[in-house]
């Protein structure tokens, strides 16, 4: 469990930003100084790309200005790399720009919902760690009770549609996505 505070920085994988909310979720506890966000350009048009796949008659401009507003929330999340080293230790060659540009940005965890694509013994010599989603949030969560209800207090009070949202809609809506142990911790935290 990553437990540092602020001081820890975690590169998330184009699946984690497919969803708006868990993308909330994950940037409102970053504004709280939890930890570090870092994406590369090519995280962006990835998982645009896929949200265009999954929702064809999506905006594509209103993604992109979804984009424009966490790279303008977090000016130095944004990793550049000239050229991706090649691990043949990876399953997917395309994951190597996610593990060179996780060490550019000097990320402790690398947050993916594919984490069997990034091999421990090669994650460990990296000295980095792979956690899914689900993982990351709960460990996120757990690392200030009163930081995090800030935090999920803040992500509540902008969700207004259809109706004004409650940490139970949160939590159900989490579980949908499927953040089971996210939606048992945010549940822990807000029921004491």
């Amino acid at each position: 469990m990553i437990s540092t505070g602020g001081t820890f920085t975690a590169f998330f994988d184009a699946n984690v930003l497919f969803s708006p909310l868990v993308t909330d979720l994950i940037l409102e506890l970053a504004v709280a100084n939890i930890y570090r966000p870092k994406w590369s350009q090519k995280i962006h048009d990835e998982w645009i790309s896929a949200v265009l796949r999954a929702r064809p008659n999506a905006d594509e401009s209103a993604l992109r200005r979804r984009c424009a507003m966490m790279d303008a929330a977090f000016p130095d999340a944004m990793i550049s790399i000239i050229a991706p080293l090649t691990w043949p230790e990876l399953p997917d060659p395309n994951d190597a720009h996610v593990v060179a540009a996780a060490l550019v940005a000097r990320a402790d965890v690398i947050v993916t919902n594919n984490t069997r694509d990034f091999p421990e013994p090669l994650m460990a010599t990296l000295g980095m760690v792979v956690q899914s989603a689900d993982e990351f949030l709960r460990h996120a969560l757990a690392v200030s009770r009163s930081t995090s209800l800030e935090a999920i207090e803040t992500l509540l009070h902008r969700r207004k549609k259809p109706a004004p949202w409650n940490t139970s809609m949160l939590a159900l809506e989490l579980e949908s996505r499927p953040l089971l142990r996210t939606a048992k911790m945010v549940r822990e935290l807000t029921s004491s």
